[in-house]
C-alpha cells in the first residue's frame, strides 16, 4: 500500500513542480539582484547567499523528483502511461476515461492503481526506493502533506500506514524571511 501512496503522491505533486521551480528561480534572481555587498560586514549579504544556496538545493531536489516522475511514466507501457497522464495531468475523471476506453469506472480505477504500482516499479528500477524518496522530500512539507492525505484515506485498509511527521519549518521560514525581507 505504501508503494501506491508514494506513487499517487509523486504524480499529484508533479502538477505543481514547474510552477514551484519557476518561483524558486524568481526568488533566486530577485534575491541576488537586490543583495547589497558590504566590505565592512554590514548588510545581509551572507544571509542572502545562504538563502540562495538553500533555494538552489531545494530546486535541485524538486528537479530530480520531476525528472524521476517523467522517466517513470515514460517507461510505462503505452496504455498505463496514457491512463496516468489523462487522470493526473489532464485531470480527466474516471467516468470520462471509462467512456473513452469502453470499460466500467471501477475497472478504470483498478487499472489506474495498477498503473501507479507499475510506475513505482519503474521509479525503483531507476534507483529510487520509497525510503529514498521520503528522505529526499522530508523538508518539502507540501509533499509530505499530500502523502499524509493519502495515508488518511487508506488507513482503514492498511492499519500499518503511518503519516510522515512534518519537520519544523524554521529553516524554510528563515529562507522565506531572508528572501522577502532581507533580514
Amino acid at each position: 500500500m505504501k508503494k501506491l501512496i508514494w506513487g499517487k503522491t509523486l504524480l499529484e505533486a508533479y502538477k505543481y513542480m514547474n510552477r514551484l521551480i519557476k518561483s524558486i528561480d524568481r526568488l533566486v534572481v530577485d534575491n541576488g539582484v537586490h543583495s547589497h555587498y558590504s566590505y565592512n560586514g554590514e548588510g545581509d549579504t551572507l544571509q542572502k547567499m545562504e538563502a540562495i544556496i538553500d533555494l538552489i538545493q531545494r530546486k535541485k531536489r524538486l528537479l530530480v523528483i520531476k525528472m524521476l516522475t517523467e522517466e517513470g511514466v515514460k517507461n510505462l507501457d503505452e496504455y498505463n502511461a496514457k491512463l496516468l497522464v489523462r487522470y493526473y495531468f489532464d485531470k480527466v475523471d474516471t467516468l470520462s476515461i471509462a467512456n473513452e476506453v469502453g470499460e466500467s469506472r471501477r475497472t478504470v480505477h483498478r487499472h489506474i492503481n495498477n498503473a501507479i504500482l507499475d510506475f513505482m516499479d519503474k521509479v525503483n528500477e531507476l534507483g529510487y526506493t520509497s525510503k529514498q524518496i521520503e528522505t529526499m522530500l522530508e523538508n518539502e512539507n507540501w509533499i509530505v502533506g499530500i502523502y499524509n492525505s493519502f495515508v488518511a484515506k487508506y488507513q482503514n485498509k492498511d492499519r500499518s500506514l503511518r503519516p510522515l511527521t512534518i519537520p519544523p519549518s524554521k529553516q524554510f521560514d528563515r529562507i522565506i524571511k531572508t528572501v522577502y525581507t532581507g533580514i
